[in-house]
Parts: structure tokens; sequence; C-alpha cells
């Protein structure tokens, strides 16, 4: 298969890229490489395992706004209660575990951990 070359997305640059991605070889090494979490390695085979079973039996997000509204959004995440930074018995302690939908979790977690300015 031929891929057609495309302009590098870095403003200014003359070079062409076919591969993956939006930069030209030059650029593509030049732009910042995003941190994997420290508890990335948690969230592996057996998470997506047991979250997609656990939301099985759960398939609503039980989010505070999404119980006050009466019209809960599928859900289609597992949520840590309280956030376990790492404690692997709190990660798999499914009391600490809640349906939510993504919207309500990404929103939570700028609450919550902190984002825009708020505090962590």
């Amino acid at each position: 298969m031929i891929h057609k070359r495309k302009p590098c997305a870095r403003p200014g640059c003359p070079n062409t890229h076919q591969e993956k991605g939006i930069y030209c070889k030059v650029h593509q090494r030049k732009q910042p490489k995003r941190e994997k979490s420290p508890y990335a390695h948690l969230y592996g085979a057996d998470w997506q395992r047991e979250s997609k079973r656990f939301l099985r039996g759960r398939p609503w997000c039980e989010c505070e706004d999404c119980k006050a509204s009466g019209n809960p959004r599928p859900a289609n995440c597992v949520d840590h209660i309280k956030a376990h930074r790492g404690d692997t018995l709190l990660f798999w302690n499914r009391r600490n575990w809640q349906p939510m939908n993504q919207r309500c979790n990404a929103a939570k977690a700028v609450r919550e951990e902190g984002a825009f300015g708020n505090d962590y």
C-alpha cells in the first residue's frame, strides 16, 4: 500500500511525511513524549477483565449528578471512589469501585484530583 505524502503539521516546515502521525521525521523527534502514569502497570489485562465483569452487573453511571438527575448515563468505565494512589489493596477492593460514564469520571477527576488551577 502506497501512502500519500502529507505536509508536516509544524508551522513553516516545508517537509512532508508519509508515516503515522502528523510531523515529518525532523519534528517528530522534537515532540515531547507523554509520560505514563506511575500506576499504569495496574491497568493491565486483569483490570480490563474485572472491570468489564463489574460493569455487566451495573450498567448505569452511579455518580452524584446522574443519581440526582434521575436520568443516568450508560456506565462505560469503573471509577475508584477513593483514589488508590498505587495502593494495590485499595485498587482491587470492589467496595471502592463504582460504575461511571467517562464524562462524569473526567469531571470528578478534575474536581477531586486537580486540574485547571485546582490544587492536587
